[in-house]
């Protein structure tokens, strides 16, 4: 069986997240440890990229091109956005001469 690969690039977006804690800090642990946004590095296929922000998605159906697990990461939390390139073909090893 033969797969249809995207033609939508695969993109690594490094951006600045919001998180919560249920642990106990005193002000110093707060100052020092929580009080900054966490970096995540979040992959998927780059839908849609504009002054809004960007659109990830994980899935791509085969037959119908919709796009499933959307994830919106606004402009102003992105850090950066590494394209790694759209899916390449899989190759077929040569096999080895033997003689």
């Amino acid at each position: 069986m033969r797969t249809n690969l995207s033609n939508k690039h695969l993109v690594c977006v490094t951006w600045d997240d919001a998180h919560i804690t249920l642990d106990e800090y005193n002000q110093g642990e707060v100052e020092r440890d929580f009080h900054k946004p966490c970096k995540v590095n979040t992959f998927g296929l780059l839908v849609a990229d504009d002054a809004a922000g960007v659109t990830l998605a994980m899935q791509e159906g085969v037959e119908d091109g919709k796009f499933r697990h959307l994830n919106f990461i606004p402009r102003g939390m992105i850090v950066e956005v590494v394209d790694l390139g759209p899916p390449k073909k899989r190759r077929v090893k040569k096999p080895k001469a033997t003689s």
